[in-house]
């Protein structure tokens, strides 16, 4: 199974506990509405799937992460994911190409 996120996922978690008491199923709802019912914040902490681009705002003003946090870790974990998906595995090489 492939996992997604290593950064991401603490970070969501990280701005969770910035808002003392703010649950998975909280942070749901406020972003995404009535549809949240707490699996789309569980399955990023669990790093089942990343933070998609458009929510990175509204995770921000919800808790107050600075967004610079949010999207340095969303690269590094893109990066990260590219740089195994070129070379192979999670002892790629750094080597330029």
């Amino acid at each position: 199974m492939k996992s997604y996120g290593k950064r991401i996922k603490k970070v969501v978690k990280e701005a969770r506990a910035m808002k003392s008491g703010l649950t998975q199923y909280d942070l749901d709802r406020a972003l995404l509405g009535a549809n949240g019912k707490g699996q789309f914040v569980s399955n990023i902490e669990r790093g089942l799937c990343g933070l998609p681009s458009k929510y990175v705002n509204k995770l921000s003003t919800i808790t107050g992460m600075p967004r610079d946090v949010i999207v340095d870790a969303m690269v590094q974990d893109f990066e990260e994911s590219l740089k195994i998906e070129v070379y192979g595995n999670s002892a790629y090489s750094r080597e330029s190409v």
